[in-house]
């Protein structure tokens, strides 16, 4: 016996209710007073058990690099509910999806017609079950995926593919959870901060917090992961930085970034700053001064003032006192030239300036692959003298060093 009009309505409006708890944002429908009573669109993600390539041909696309995927733009269901569906009726429907062709979509219709001629009830989440799971490899579309770049509402599909799914895979990051690499605490992702090179995870917070204090600092080779295992050492662009630390920090990183590669680069001079000073040659003209005799140092007084003299020389002697105090704690490093103090540890030195590696007591650089080598070579001044001056029972000795 054929189910009633009634019926069928009861099991309408179940329908919609339970499609509408199921799938929210992504369902849309009208009620009308006259048959169908409902109308509406069902919007089905597509999900990929991996990131997959899809190449594109034709369109000013064409010969750039493939794109890397792992959510496609979904399959959208439009239909209307007939006054005897779903017992007697098959809902009716047709199927639109920006990527997909002509013809996939027709196969596609196909098969869900034929998945309500074998239940004869309410299908919408069956259709939706099958789109998202078994559609793929019913019209064996297998990846790397060729798609033709064509224009689609003004946007080039490649442009439109990219975009959503970089929205869906920022929606998955902001609703998941991460423990955060340095206050080890778990965060939601709209909290947390995904470097792009090496995918690590940290609390927006806390990285802001580490790479302003750098940029204040000056240290700026050392913003990059702060992960202790991290393998990549690849700089990060200045737009991440920019978003991590805000505008004006952001501006001062770049300034500063350019000025270390100015400061770096053998090519580049820096002209001296114009001065409105009348005493040129200060140097000289203290050295004549502290040598002269009371008579000369009158004279002298006269035409430059006692008081810059007396100001001069205490520069000077400051500036000789520091450049002693320099010359006698500090090893300039190899490539740029930065003086760097050790307060303690052994003589394998890292300037914190260019990061350069090199040896306390010779100034030599030493490679980074091997920084131990140069301590264990007979050749070398610095032969088993990587702890001179250090207390040895202090410190955790490499297991690659070798004393003899």
């Amino acid at each position: 016996m054929f189910d009633s009009e009634d019926d069928c309505q009861i099991q309408q409006e179940n329908e919609i209710m339970a499609i509408k708890a199921i799938y929210e944002q992504d369902f849309t429908y009208t009620e009308n007073t006259k048959a169908p009573r409902f109308r509406g669109a069902l919007s089905i993600k597509i999900f990929l058990s991996q990131e997959s390539l899809i190449f594109f041909t034709g369109g000013r696309n064409g010969g750039d690099p493939p794109l890397k995927v792992r959510y496609l733009p979904p399959v959208k269901i439009i239909f209307s509910m007939p006054s005897d569906y779903p017992s007697q009726e098959a809902l009716e429907f047709e199927l639109e999806c920006l990527w997909m062709r002509w013809d996939w979509l027709r196969k596609l219709e196909r098969k869900l017609l034929q998945i309500w001629e074998e239940k004869k009830d309410v299908v919408l989440d069956h259709f939706a079950e099958f789109i998202q799971h078994e559609a793929l490899d019913y019209l064996q579309i297998s990846f790397p995926l060729r798609l033709n770049d064509d224009y689609i509402g003004g946007s080039m599909l490649k442009t439109i593919i990219h975009t959503y799914n970089q929205q869906a895979m920022n929606l998955d990051f902001a609703n998941d959870h991460f423990n955060c690499g340095i206050c080890l605490e778990e965060k939601r992702g709209e909290r947390c901060f995904q470097l792009r090179t090496c995918q690590h995870v940290f609390c927006q917070e806390c990285l802001r917090e580490y790479f302003v204090m750098l940029i204040r600092e000056g240290f700026i080779l050392q913003i990059k992961c702060p992960d202790p295992g991290c393998k990549s050492q690849h700089k990060l662009a200045g737009d991440e930085v920019t978003e991590i630390v805000g505008a004006e920090m952001g501006k001062r990183y770049s300034d500063l970034l350019e000025k270390q590669k100015l400061e770096t680069d053998p090519l580049v001079t820096f002209c001296p700053p114009s001065t409105p000073c009348h005493m040129d040659n200060t140097k000289k003209i203290v050295e004549e001064y502290m040598k002269a005799d009371e008579s000369t140092k009158a004279i002298m007084e006269l035409r430059y003032g006692t008081k810059n003299l007396e100001k001069l020389v205490r520069d000077a002697n400051a500036e000789l006192e520091t450049s002693k105090w320099v010359k006698s704690n500090t090893q300039p490093c190899p490539q740029c030239e930065t003086p760097i103090e050790k307060s303690m540890g052994c003589n394998h030195m890292l300037c914190t300036r260019c990061e350069t590696h090199f040896c306390y007591l010779c100034g030599l650089w030493i490679d980074p692959k091997e920084p131990y080598q140069h301590f264990n070579d007979s050749k070398s001044p610095c032969n088993q003298r990587l702890f001179d001056g250090v207390n040895v029972d202090d410190f955790d000795i490499p297991d690659d060093f070798v004393i003899i």
